[in-house]
């Protein structure tokens, strides 16, 4: 879901939609990034919940361990991390 999000994000909100997606593996975390052209940074508030969109990067940053916006020279570059060791479910017993 993450990575379809950054991507037509820029699809959607950039002029110039060539970007470069990077996958980083670091250690037990995985950051993905998204460099694009527009410097037009992106805002995460509360969606509007009847809206029709508007509610994806809220809802990638509530799930990622991790979520950012850097602004750099020509752009900028969206990111968010998660870790790969999956989390055990609460409620949940582990044997």
């Amino acid at each position: 879901m993450g990575i379809s999000e950054l991507l037509a994000n820029v699809v959607r909100h950039v002029e110039d939609p060539l970007c470069r997606l990077s996958v980083v593996l670091d250690g037990g975390l995985v950051r993905v990034l998204v460099e694009d052209r527009s410097s037009c940074v992106p805002v995460v508030s509360e969606p509007v919940w009847t809206s029709e969109s508007g509610r994806g990067l809220w809802l990638l940053r509530a799930m990622c361990r991790d979520f950012g916006c850097e602004p750099d020279e020509g752009g900028k570059t969206v990111w968010f991390a998660v870790d790969l060791d999956p989390v055990e479910p609460v409620g949940r017993a582990v044997a």
